[in-house]
């Protein structure tokens, strides 16, 4: 598993960290995974962190079929993804932003965590730092 899922119920944060080679399988076992958590909540600002990830074998087609899943943030939910400073993994976020936000929460990519975290109003004790 080259991610980790930590929901922090306290701030009311779903922090994914992905590392190392990341496939469209991975995509959609973290997002059941996270989705099966007894704490994860709809509600929840979500704090993605790709920075250490290697996503250039998830397409155009793999995020499609992720698209095609039911959303599981609310409207109202923050999602922060923050991407490797590279093309693919911003092309990769802006791709996930375009065709998600609004629909399943606010969606910024960033490629500073401390802009992210600024952004979703996270004090310094949260997860996911």
């Amino acid at each position: 598993m080259p991610y980790a899922i930590e929901i922090d119920t306290t701030a009311r944060l779903v922090a994914i960290k992905v590392y190392g080679t990341f496939t469209a399988e991975d995509l959609m076992r973290a997002d059941d995974e996270m989705r099966e958590h007894d704490n994860f909540d709809g509600e929840f600002y979500e704090l993605l962190d790709f920075r250490a990830a290697n996503t250039g074998d998830i397409g155009p087609d793999d995020l499609r079929d992720f698209m095609s899943r039911p959303v599981a943030f609310s409207p109202e939910s923050r999602r922060a993804f923050v991407m490797a400073n590279s093309f693919v993994a911003l092309g990769l976020g802006r791709m996930f932003k375009l065709l998600r936000d609004n629909a399943a929460g606010k969606i910024r990519v960033f490629t500073e965590m401390d802009e992210a975290r600024r952004w979703l109003k996270l004090s310094g004790d949260d997860t996911a730092r």
